[in-house]
C-alpha cells in the first residue's frame, strides 16, 4: 500500500526511541574520551529497575519500598558499579535498547536509588530524564494542584531533601524534561538547583545535543 504523499519518506521516531539515542551517543563518548569512568542506567515506571553497568541481571525495586526514602537510598548503596564504561558499554547499551515505553512514572524513588549508588563518590552527576509527572511513590506530585498546603509542602520538602543530600556528597543533579508533558519542572528544578546541577525542556529530537552538553 502507497503511503500519502505528504507522509512518503517520513520516519516518526518517539520519545524512547530519542532518549535511547542520545543515552548511546553519550555512553559511546563517555568511553572514548574518559574510558575509566563509570556509568549505570536506572529505569521508573510502576516500579524501578537497577540495570546498572549492565554486567548483571537488571534488579527491579516495586511496591512499598517506593514509598520508603531510607530503603530505598539502601537499596541504591548495595548496588556496586563496577566495570569502567570502555568494558561496560556493550552490556549497557543491549539493556538500553531492551526497554519498552508506558506506565506510571517513580521518578522520586529512582532518584533516591541513584543517590545512594552515587554516595561516596564525590564529583559524580546524576542526569534525570522524564517525560512524564512524577506519581509513584516517593516525591509524587499528582493532583497537588487541588492538594492542600501540607501536601504541596510535602512535596517540595521532599525534593529539597534529595538536593541537599547530594550537595552535602558532592553529587550533581541535571534534570532534562522532554517536551510534550508536564514534568514538574518546578520542583525538580529546585532539586537541581541546590545540587548544583542544571535543568533543560528539550524537544525529544535535540535530547543527544542536550545529554552532550
Amino acid at each position: 500500500q502507497r503511503l500519502p504523499r505528504e507522509k512518503r519518506g517520513v520516519t516518526y521516531v518517539s520519545r524512547l526511541q530519542a532518549v535511547q539515542a542520545a543515552v548511546q551517543h553519550q555512553i559511546d563518548r563517555i568511553a572514548a574520551e574518559q574510558p575509566l569512568s563509570k556509568v549505570a542506567i536506572i529505569t521508573f515506571n510502576r516500579e524501578v529497575t537497577v540495570i546498572g553497568d549492565g554486567s548483571n541481571e537488571p534488579s527491579i525495586i516495586a511496591g512499598d519500598r517506593l514509598n520508603d526514602f531510607d530503603e530505598m537510598l539502601l537499596r541504591g548503596k548495595s548496588f556496586a558499579i563496577n566495570a569502567p564504561v570502555a568494558d561496560a558499554k556493550g552490556g549497557l547499551q543491549t539493556r538500553l535498547f531492551d526497554l519498552e515505553e508506558g506506565g506510571p512514572t517513580a521518578l522520586g524513588p529512582a532518584v533516591v536509588t541513584a543517590l545512594g549508588m552515587c554516595e561516596g563518590k564525590r564529583g559524580a552527576r546524576i542526569v534525570v530524564c522524564t517525560d512524564g509527572l512524577a506519581n509513584v511513590g516517593l516525591g509524587s506530585v499528582e493532583g497537588l494542584k487541588d492538594a492542600d498546603d501540607a501536601a504541596r509542602d510535602a512535596a517540595a520538602a521532599f525534593y529539597e531533601r534529595v538536593g541537599g543530600l547530594a550537595a552535602e556528597h558532592g553529587i550533581c543533579v541535571d534534570v532534562v524534561g522532554i517536551e510534550g508533558d508536564n514534568c514538574d519542572l518546578e520542583r525538580l528544578g529546585r532539586m537541581a538547583e541546590l545540587a548544583g546541577g542544571n535543568v533543560s525542556l528539550v524537544n525529544p529530537l535535540n535530547l543527544h545535543k542536550d545529554f552532550s552538553g
